[in-house]
C-alpha cells in the first residue's frame, strides 16, 4: 500500500483488515472497462484480445483494487470492444468464482448491459462525474450498486459526482496508484470511488470465506453496504450522499447472530406473485443467501394458505430484509400479502386480517398509524402495488376495529368474499352483506354489468 493512501484506507476500515490478515486471498474481481492494458506488477489476468498497450482507465480502476487488495485475483475485460456477448457469456459461465463486478464508466449500449441483470453477483457501478441529479447508467439500474465520490481532504462530496434517488453510498476518491515506472500519480471520480466499495466488499467476501459461509449475493451485499455507513448530510438517506460514507466495521456479524430489531415503523408489501405462502418466499429468500425469509408476517390469499391467514416468518426482535431504506430493516415489522396488487386487490380477508394485525403490532410497540407506511413511500419502489391504498387504509386504522362481518362462517363465504374484492357486490350501507337475503332484478342486473364489463376488457 502508498503511504498517501493511509488516511482514507484507515477511516474506510481497510487497514484494519489488513493488519488482520484480509488481503484479498480467494477473492475474484471482474473490472469491465476500456481496452488499456493494466500494468504487469498488477497481476491482472486479460481473458480477451486487447488491442493496445497504454496507461488508461482500466490500468488505474484495477491499480485502485490491487492497492485494496494486494492478494486478490483480479481480471479485466474491455467492455468497449465487440466481445460483450462473448463476455456476458463468460460471466454466467463462472458465476460461481466471481465474487465482484466493478463497472466504473458509462455504456453507450444499454442493451449488452442488461443481459448481466440476472447474474446473482454485486455488481458496483461509478455514479458519474457530470456533477448531475441522476446517476448514470448503469449505476441507475435497480440491481446495481451506484457510488459516488467523497473527497478526505474536504470531508464532502466531490463537486462533479453525481447525486439522486438511486446513490446508494459514496466511497474516497483521490487514491494513490503506480504508473508504469511505479511512481505514485493520483486517480480520482467516482471511477475510482467504485473500486474503493467492490474491493471492501471483497474484504467482507473474504471473511465470510474464512468462516465457511454463503455466497455474497447482489441484495446482500447493498443491503451491507447500506447498514455500514456513515451518515453524511441529511439524517438516514439522502439524494448527495446516498446513504453515507461505506466503512468497514471493526467486526463482521456471526451467522446465527442475528442483529436486533427495535421496531418503531410498520412497512406493508405486496409479495408482486399470483399465490404463495410463508414457506415459498423462505425458500426463494434463502436461496439469495438471506438467512431466513425477509418479513415478519406473510398474510394469505387463499392459494397456498388459507385466504386472510397470518403466517409467521422472522421474529419481530431480529432485523429484517424487506427494507433496506432508511435503516428501516433495523426499525420495523415487514407485513407481506400474498398478491399482485398492480393486478388486483387484496381480498377483504387480506384487509380484515392485516388491520387485525396491525392493530395488534402498534399497541405491543407504541406504533402510531402515521408510522404505518406502504414501501413505496419509504423506497423507491411501486411496492405494495397501485391498487393498494395506503392512505385509506391508515384512515381505518384510525376508525373502529375491525367488526366481524355476517357472512363469515357461512357457507357461501369464499364466493362472497371474491365477489366482493372483483367489484361485482358490495354489500349494504351499514356494512352488513345479509349473505340469506334474496336479489332484486336491478341488483342481479348490476352484477351481470360488472361481469360483461370485465370481459369485455380481457
Amino acid at each position: 500500500m502508498l503511504e498517501q493512501n493511509i488516511a482514507e484506507f484507515k477511516k474506510s476500515g481497510i487497514m484494519k483488515w489488513h493488519e488482520r490478515g484480509y488481503t484479498g486471498k480467494g477473492v475474484t474481481i471482474v473490472v469491465l472497462d476500456d481496452n488499456s492494458k493494466p500494468h504487469d506488477w498488477a497481476n491482472v489476468e486479460l481473458p480477451f484480445n486487447h488491442h493496445r498497450d497504454k496507461i488508461g482507465h482500466k490500468t488505474n480502476v484495477c491499480s485502485v483494487v490491487r492497492e485494496c487488495l494486494p492478494d486478490a485475483r483480479i481480471i479485466a475485460f474491455n467492455w468497449f470492444g465487440t466481445d460483450k456477448g462473448r463476455i456476458s457469456d463468460w460471466l454466467y459461465e463462472n458465476e460461481e468464482i466471481i465474487d465482484v463486478i466493478n463497472c466504473s464508466f458509462t455504456s453507450p449500449d444499454k442493451d449488452a448491459f442488461e443481459r448481466l441483470k440476472y447474474l446473482d453477483i454485486p455488481i458496483v457501478c461509478a455514479a458519474g462525474n457530470r456533477g448531475g441529479r441522476t446517476v448514470d447508467f448503469p449505476a441507475s439500474l435497480d440491481w446495481t450498486i451506484a457510488v459516488g465520490a467523497l473527497e478526505e481532504y474536504h470531508d464532502k462530496i466531490a463537486d462533479y459526482s453525481n447525486r439522486g434517488k438511486k446513490l446508494d453510498c459514496v466511497a474516497f476518491t483521490n487514491i494513490y496508484i503506480p504508473n508504469s515506472k511505479k511512481k505514485p500519480i493520483e486517480f480520482n471520480g467516482t471511477s475510482c470511488a467504485a473500486p474503493m466499495v467492490a474491493s471492501m466488499l471483497g474484504i467482507y467476501i473474504e471473511w465470510r470465506k474464512r468462516n465457511g459461509l454463503h455466497k455474497l449475493g447482489r441484495d446482500e451485499a447493498r443491503e451491507f453496504i447500506h447498514q455500514n455507513c456513515i451518515d453524511y448530510g441529511e439524517k438516514d438517506f439522502d439524494e448527495v450522499y446516498g446513504h453515507g460514507l461505506f466503512v468497514l466495521p471493526d467486526e463482521f456479524w456471526k451467522e446465527g447472530e442475528p442483529e436486533v430489531n427495535k421496531p418503531e415503523y410498520i412497512i406493508i408489501h405486496h409479495s408482486a406473485t399470483q399465490q404463495g405462502d410463508v414457506e415459498t418466499f423462505r425458500r426463494a429468500h434463502k436461496a439469495k443467501g438471506w438467512r431466513d425469509i425477509g418479513y415478519h408476517y406473510v398474510i394469505g390469499n387463499g392459494t397456498y394458505s388459507g385466504d386472510g391467514e397470518v403466517e409467521t416468518g422472522r421474529p419481530e426482535n431480529e432485523s429484517g430484509a424487506h427494507c433496506s431504506a432508511d435503516g428501516m430493516n433495523f426499525k420495523s415489522i415487514g407485513i407481506c400479502l400474498v398478491g399482485n396488487f398492480d393486478i388486483d386487490k387484496p381480498t377483504p380477508a387480506q384487509m380484515e386480517a392485516l388491520e387485525r394485525l396491525c392493530r395488534d403490532v402498534m399497541e405491543r410497540h407504541k406504533i402510531p398509524v402515521s408510522k404505518v407506511l406502504g414501501h413505496g413511500e419509504v423506497a423507491a419502489t411501486n411496492c405494495p402495488g397501485k391498487n393498494f391504498d395506503m392512505a385509506a387504509f391508515r384512515k381505518r386504522l384510525e376508525g373502529k376495529p375491525v367488526e366481524k362481518k355476517d357472512y363469515e362462517g357461512h357457507w357461501a363465504q369464499p364466493y362472497i368474499e371474491k365477489a366482493i374484492n372483483y367489484g361485482y357486490m358490495t354489500g349494504y350501507p351499514d356494512g352488513s352483506f345479509k349473505p340469506d337475503n334474496p336479489i332484486t332484478r336491478a341488483e342481479f342486473a348490476r352484477v351481470l354489468s360488472f361481469i360483461i364489463d370485465r370481459l369485455e376488457r380481457r
